[in-house]
């Protein structure tokens, strides 16, 4: 098989890589907050208290949040809590805009080369699962690719990905561990906050996904198209 032809596995972050989770916790505050009739304010103390509790920030579990806040606050179930949370309109535009297009275009420029589609996420598996599902975009990515775990840069899980995959994500932690555990990997770091390079060698930096797909034209195809790693 030539080169052309090997199958090209691109893996996704999901939480601040793909869904802009910062605009679904404020949905998800504003909807509790009409629903239990209190302010904005006190749900999010509300969530801060039960986020405290966690090992984790990625162990967030919206089935124990509702728990938490029945606790706290008298004559609410937690069944009612979950329902508020996970109604469909709070996961409304939540993904971020460059990312349907870009999948869209890099499909089409690596057709030729089995180009299939993954997510390497940490935290509670239906929940990551649910937001992809209500955000609308589940069937972008291939069923037999979903690496979330709990904790995904374990060395069990740093193995899941096959050689020569590409993996986007929104944290320096995870590009640089990946840099150093994985050197026949290739770490994109996707910076949305500032215009800082990475400074580690093998990992490559963009500031949107839109410039993802001449990136990979690069790691994968050898064009010229794209910056080298920093």
């Amino acid at each position: 098989m030539s080169a052309e032809r090997i199958e090209r596995r691109l893996y996704f972050d999901i939480d601040k890589t793909v869904i802009n989770s910062d605009l679904l916790k404020q949905n998800i505050i504003s909807a509790l907050a009409e629903h239990c009739n209190v302010s904005k304010k006190i749900v999010a103390s509300y969530l801060v208290g039960y986020q405290n509790s966690l090992l984790k920030s990625t162990d967030f579990d919206p089935k124990e949040l509702a728990a938490y806040i029945a606790q706290h606050k008298t004559g609410f179930t937690t069944q009612q809590l979950e329902s508020v949370i996970l109604n469909e309109k709070n996961f409304d535009d939540i993904v971020f805009s460059d990312f349907l297009s870009t999948v869209t275009k890099i499909s089409l420029t690596f057709a030729k080369n089995h180009l299939r589609v993954g997510t390497y996420s940490e935290g509670v598996k239906f929940w990551q699962e649910l937001k992809l599902l209500l955000a609308g975009i589940d069937g972008e990515f291939d069923g037999d690719l979903r690496i979330i775990r709990r904790r995904k840069l374990a060395a069990a899980v740093l193995e899941e990905l096959p050689e020569g995959s590409a993996v986007v994500d929104d944290k320096k932690e995870v590009v640089d561990t990946l840099a150093e555990a994985r050197p026949d990997i290739h770490p994109i770091w996707i910076n949305r906050n500032s215009k800082e390079v990475s400074s580690k060698t093998g990992v490559h930096t963009i500031f949107s996904l839109r410039e993802l797909s001449p990136l990979l034209k690069t790691l994968w195809l050898g064009s010229d198209q794209s910056t080298q790693a920093k």
